[in-house]
This record gives C-alpha cells, sequence and structure tokens, in this order.
C-alpha cells in the first residue's frame, strides 16, 4: 500500500490505460470522466461522478483484466492510497473467503442442515 499525491488538474490515469492499480482517495477531490462520441466523430468528456473522502475507483480494470474504462483527474490536491494488483486480489480474496465461511457457519447452524456438522 502506497500514498500518492496528485496536484489539482493532474491526471491519474486515462481512458485506455491498462489498470494496475486500486485507488482510495484519503484527502482531496477526483473526478471521474468518460469519452462520449459526437455526430462529427469526435469524442467529448462527460463529467459522471465526484468522488471524495473514503470513496474508491479503480477496480473494474482489476477484476476484468481490461483497459480503464474512464479517466481520473484530481479536481483539487488530493492523496491516494494505492493498492497494486496483487496486493487487490489478496484482500479480495480474503474477504471472499470470510464471507463464504460465514455462510457455511450459518447454514450448519439451521437444525435442517445439522448433518453437515
Amino acid at each position: 500500500m502506497r500514498h500518492e499525491d496528485f496536484k489539482e488538474h493532474e491526471k491519474v490515469f486515462e481512458e485506455g490505460d491498462f489498470g494496475d492499480k486500486f485507488y482510495i482517495v484519503l484527502s482531496g477531490r477526483v473526478t471521474v470522466y468518460k469519452g462520449v462520441p459526437t455526430e462529427i466523430g469526435t469524442s467529448i468528456q462527460r463529467r459522471l461522478v465526484d468522488l471524495n473522502q473514503g470513496d474508491s475507483f479503480g477496480e473494474l480494470a482489476l477484476e476484468s483484466n481490461q483497459p480503464r474504462l474512464a479517466s481520473v483527474t484530481a479536481t483539487q490536491d488530493s492523496i491516494l492510497v494505492t493498492l497494486s494488483r496483487d496486493e487487490y486480489q489478496k484482500i479480495i480474496s480474503s474477504l471472499s473467503q470470510f464471507k463464504l465461511q460465514e455462510i457455511v457457519s450459518f447454514y450448519k447452524n439451521l437444525p435442517l442442515f445439522h448433518y453437515l456438522s
């Protein structure tokens, strides 16, 4: 896990970039933009959402192994916590395993499923 500083108007990443990090906004604000085609064959950047302290982004590219689907720019000086692809996957895997154990435990405690014990 690392901290990365971004100045106002600095790009975090661009649509189409390879996704190798997950981000959490520690302070500041970032804005997510998506390129939208125009009738004349160009594209414009449409603002999708502003993300503030505690918000996270970047998981889609890590989970799908596809390029970034949108661009993100700091709209204030910002500090972002970043997790590498490996760190992110380890955490998600651990959470998934924990959730699975909770579900199994729940069913084992139901009278109908006591034979599983």
